[in-house]
């Protein structure tokens, strides 16, 4: 990784912690927003600023299959991804609490591997590390605010899976917050030793990250997360790697704006059929978590593909 690709890890870190302590401290001093407010806030950020980096997986595609590669191939992709986003749905339709549980799952494991920046000095340590950021994400909101996740899930499941996940869930805290703490202490350890500034950020990042779920309410502790640290992590690292590989930013700025504008297009759709029927409030939900867990399948595929095809790239 270069030394410019430090610094702007740096910055992201060093905005994110900001965010993230001034966002604790306003949780701290003021009363939990109403379901229906924390989805006005958290909606159109998710949509604006979190879907664009699922929007990047064709690109991702491209280049994977070379710029070059016939129609038929990059065909072949999109039927692939399409039918895996398919399967999550019917599975959704079919049994959502296997939906739901195998969701929470592939979400631990994708959030914490993808945001790992650089690697660590021991593969415990890194291990480690991967653990606490996967949990931390759905064992905190659960410890923290179980109520409000009971509410959230219910609008998903029947209220009794729905209790249960969330026990489930709580019951990884002591797990998550002992992997927390032994990352972020070894990144400050190395950080006061040799003076590092990454591995001071990348400390300060994982505590903060506790900090965030803790505090704040579940809709929007994820949506900060979503938008402010895992989509943008996403964009800029792997923009840089595609940038390397011949494909302009250019290109990939048009192809996130197409997808995404065809993200929402088709979520305003469900939401529109899925209203009348289950309410408002549900469908905003069932939108956001099932069109979240349809795509999640076939991005990881796609993610894994590309780090293994350009990991020295990166």
């Amino acid at each position: 990784m270069t030394e410019d690709h430090h610094q702007t890890t740096d910055e992201h870190r060093t905005i994110f912690v900001v965010l993230t302590a001034a966002l604790a401290l306003v949780s701290a001093l003021t009363a939990p927003p109403e379901m229906g407010l924390q989805l006005l806030i958290a909606v159109p950020l998710i949509a604006l600023l979190g879907v664009p980096h699922g929007a990047l997986d064709f690109v991702l595609a491209d280049a994977i299959l070379g710029v070059r590669a016939p129609l038929w191939r990059r065909l072949i992709v999109l039927g692939g991804y399409t039918s895996l986003a398919l399967g999550v749905v019917t599975l959704w339709w079919l049994s959502p609490v296997v939906a739901l549980s195998a969701f929470l799952a592939l979400s631990v494991y994708h959030f914490g591997s993808d945001d790992i920046v650089g690697a660590t000095l021991h593969p415990a340590v890194r291990a480690a590390e991967t653990v606490g950021r996967g949990l931390v994400v759905i064992a905190f909101p659960s410890a923290f605010h179980a109520e409000q996740v009971v509410d959230i899930f219910a609008l998903l499941v029947q209220p009794e899976p729905a209790r249960m996940l969330t026990a489930v869930c709580a019951g990884l805290a002591p797990l998550a917050t002992l992997a927390l703490a032994v990352s972020s202490a070894r990144h400050l350890a190395v950080a006061g030793f040799r003076r590092r500034r990454r591995d001071l950020m990348a400390g300060l990042e994982l505590l903060a990250l506790g900090l965030l779920f803790a505090l704040l309410p579940p809709l929007l502790s994820f949506t900060v997360y979503f938008c402010a640290l895992h989509s943008l992590r996403h964009l800029v690292h792997k923009g840089r790697v595609l940038h390397r590989c011949g494909l302009p930013f250019r290109h990939q700025l048009i192809a996130a704006t197409l997808g995404t504008l065809v993200t929402v297009f088709l979520g305003a759709l469900a939401y529109v059929v899925l209203g009348g029927a289950v309410g408002e409030v549900r469908a905003v939900v069932q939108v956001v978590f099932v069109g979240l867990a349809a795509v999640t399948l076939p991005h990881m595929v796609l993610v894994a593909r590309f780090e293994a095809r350009f990991a020295k790239a990166a």
